[in-house]
């Protein structure tokens, strides 16, 4: 459920991106294989997150805000 609350407003975004996009600068396939590549590169690193909330003591809000986009790159 939650996830469904936190992907509404990058679906609706990204869809009225998509339907203003006269020019159709990027096709549809582009982005979605740059959607995919991001959600896999947060899954990948979710053991990573959860080993370093452990080990330093961070709170999960810094680690979400400082570490997780710093190693998702």
């Amino acid at each position: 459920m939650a996830v469904t609350v936190v992907l509404l407003p990058v679906s609706a975004f990204l869809l009225l991106l998509i339907l203003f996009d006269s020019f159709k600068l990027v096709p549809t396939v582009m982005l979605v294989r740059a959607l995919a590549a991001g959600a896999i590169a947060a899954l990948i690193t979710q053991p990573l997150h959860i080993a370093i909330l452990g080990m330093t003591g961070l709170s999960q809000d810094a680690v979400v805000r400082y570490v997780a986009p710093v190693t998702e790159e």
